[in-house]
């Protein structure tokens, strides 16, 4: 629950910085008014400064420069709802995920023989993937170990 409850964060601080915001211009105090803790917004940002830091560049790439999309299929239709798949489009158009993630993360999905993939069922299985928490050797996972600590 705490690494999807990150994840929710990043993806409000991303959908803020892709509006041309700073760091410095978001409201924080919106995400403890609905809920967040302090831990789980402090986690989210650290997570996002250790990807700028790596210079990784998913969050800000130009993702109309893709040559073509991603259908889905007749069967990965019918089993994901609506909700869920808008959640992975979502995350992908963010940049949080790439093209190649999309497409692993479909198909991993579609292995686990579940009848209907709703939102409950997605959110573990991609804040984990996000989250790194897959590899335990990856150091970025420490983020979440520590998860109390502050960003000034």
């Amino acid at each position: 629950m705490f690494q999807e409850r990150v994840l929710e964060i990043i993806i409000f601080i991303l959908n803020e910085l892709k509006h041309e915001k700073n760091f410095s211009d978001i409201d924080y105090s919106e995400l403890t008014k609905i809920g967040y803790t302090d831990s789980e917004i402090n986690t989210a940002i650290a997570w996002i400064y250790s990807r700028i830091q790596e210079n990784e560049k998913m969050f800000f790439e130009n993702l109309s420069s893709t040559k073509s999309i991603r259908v889905l299929n007749s069967v990965e239709k019918r089993l994901f709802t609506p909700e869920a798949i808008g959640y992975l489009i979502t995350i992908r158009e963010l940049g949080i995920i790439s093209e190649e993630d999309f497409e692993f993360l479909i198909d991993k999905i579609t292995s686990l023989n579940l009848h209907k993939v709703d939102l409950a069922d997605l959110k573990p299985v991609i804040s984990s993937f996000v989250l790194n928490l897959d590899d335990p050797h990856d150091k970025r996972n420490r983020l979440l170990i520590n998860n109390n600590d502050t960003i000034n």
